[in-house]
């Protein structure tokens, strides 16, 4: 798993070195993609409102969808943390392991 997490950092890293300048296209995003196939969504912000009301069916308006977006990358990072977040438990096992 660890290799899989590296290689696709890697990736990530080298990607924008690769990428040349030019327009940023959001609307691309995979998540975005699949949220718009899913959930029905208007065009146009709205106020400070995630969904809007309009003939009687709920809207998604592009404020809901930054926040998906944004979402989804915390929970890439927090995938990311696991293998992590297990490496301290098992150093901290190991140090009373040693201690004793």
């Amino acid at each position: 798993m660890i290799y899989i997490f590296g290689g696709f950092f890697v990736f990530t890293g080298i990607k924008p070195l690769a990428h040349r300048e030019g327009e940023i296209h959001p609307e691309r995003s995979p998540v975005l993609r699949l949220f718009r196939r899913v959930v029905r969504s208007v065009l146009d912000y709205r106020g400070a409102r995630f969904a809007v009301k309009e003939a009687g069916h709920w809207y998604a308006t592009p404020l809901l969808m930054v926040l998906v977006v944004v979402m989804a990358t915390d929970i890439v990072f927090a995938v990311d943390s696991i293998p992590a977040i297990f490496a301290i438990l098992g150093l901290r096992a190991l140090y009373f392991l040693l201690r004793g």
